[in-house]
């Protein structure tokens, strides 16, 4: 996961793809079937790797919803991982910055991490348990 270093009114984006859902009705509706693909996937034998190619589909398909959702910075940044070995990746949120995951092999990482020294990579695990909250207060240490 990396920080793209820009941020945005989530509220402008969201705006202009609920202008556009009528229109955009066959995109959401493959979006929806890929979460049968992307469950079935995580909970069987198959390729692990099938899931990051869903994920960049979901990305492609995401991008169709608005020009507003990507810009010449996120393509950028999509395109160097792609190149340096991500099978697929998303921006977080509503879109055009904030953070972007990519999904690679564990052999690819250090490859993609390089290829992105300009921004701010953000360590993160999975969690079994949901959200978790940390909080930290200076008055507390």
């Amino acid at each position: 996961m990396l920080y793209t270093g820009t941020s945005r009114l989530s509220s402008e984006i969201a705006g202009d793809v609920i202008q556009q859902i009528g229109k955009k009705e066959s995109v959401l509706k493959r979006m929806q079937a890929m979460v049968n693909d992307a469950v079935e996937i995580l909970n069987s034998e198959r390729d692990i790797c099938e899931f990051g190619g869903l994920l960049n589909q979901s990305w492609l398909l995401k991008r169709q919803l608005s020009s507003r959702i990507s810009n010449d910075t996120i393509d950028k940044i999509y395109s160097i991982a792609m190149k340096n070995g991500a099978i697929g990746g998303k921006l977080l949120g509503a879109g055009a910055s904030g953070f972007m995951v990519f999904f690679a092999p564990p052999e690819n990482h250090h490859d993609i991490k390089e290829a992105l020294h300009g921004y701010l990579h953000v360590p993160f695990r999975f969690e079994t348990q949901g959200s978790t909250l940390i909080h930290y207060s200076s008055e507390a240490a």
